[in-house]
């Protein structure tokens, strides 16, 4: 009797040190589990972040004029940029067109700082209202730092035009894409002397191919790229054609310019 009593208080401690080591197993592994794959995750993302370092900083911030916000985003390249350019938008567009086009990554990764901007009434710019927009042109170039380039599509003309035809001769380049505004810019004679010029448009776009020879015209140092079957925007209808020439003017203009 004894003897069954102490096999079974024997097989009553086993049972009791197996459910005892199950509960801590049960309770620990998930833990450790999850340990296991928080670290995965900080490495995934340490290695995301030296790629990203790698690459360069993207970014999106706020530019004040005049006690108003203008949003934009700013693409820098690692290591010294070999040329800034900032990027203007049309009417129906935005400074996330550039995105869209890969024209801000792929001028990043030719080592070119890409600036683009929501102009002021436009995107998250809009209920934004300047009184002078050659001021305001003035005022980003400078918040900007060194601009050696200006991209200015369609509308972006009303800002661009203007504020070239004085202070032109403080960048290397300007590509301007159909600007309206054409017909009655006038660039001082040290602009036309030394701004340089490629002027891109769509072939199907009548009014943009017209302006060609004014600026053909007014400026020395001048070059064109009229995309077939392109349209008004053309930088859309052959994005990979415009990025690859527009990255090859910089470059080129920039070394120049050393």
């Amino acid at each position: 009797m004894r003897q069954t009593e102490g096999r079974s208080l024997g097989k009553r401690a086993r049972w009791l040190f197996i459910a005892g080591v199950s509960l801590i197993l049960l309770f620990a592994l998930p833990q450790f589990s999850s340990k296991a794959e928080n670290l995965e995750e900080e490495g995934d993302r340490k290695i995301m972040a030296e790629a990203g370092s790698m690459k360069g900083k993207q970014s999106e911030g706020r530019f004040e004029f005049e006690k108003q916000k203008i949003f934009f985003k700013d693409y820098s390249p690692a290591g010294k940029a070999k040329a800034t350019v900032l990027l203007l938008h049309g009417a129906r567009f935005s400074s996330a067109t550039w995105e869209e086009t890969k024209t801000l990554n792929e001028l990043q990764d030719a080592g070119i700082r890409a600036f683009a901007v929501d102009l002021p009434g436009f995107a998250k710019s809009k209920g934004v209202k300047v009184s002078d927009r050659t001021a305001f042109m003035e005022a980003l170039v400078k918040y900007i730092g060194k601009v050696g380039f200006i991209v200015s599509p369609s509308a972006s003309g009303s800002f661009s035009l203007p504020y070239l035809e004085t202070k032109g001769t403080e960048i290397d380049g300007f590509i301007p894409v159909a600007p309206v505004g054409v017909s009655g810019f006038k660039p001082s004679g040290e602009v036309k002397k030394k701004l340089k010029v490629f002027a891109v448009v769509g072939e199907k776009d009548g009014g943009g191919v017209r302006d060609l020879e004014k600026f053909e015209t007014l400026f020395k140092n001048f070059d064109k790229l009229i995309i077939k079957d392109g349209s008004h925007p053309a930088y859309l209808d052959a994005p990979d054609l415009w990025n690859k020439e527009l990255i090859a003017f910089i470059l080129k203009v920039a070394k120049d310019d050393r």
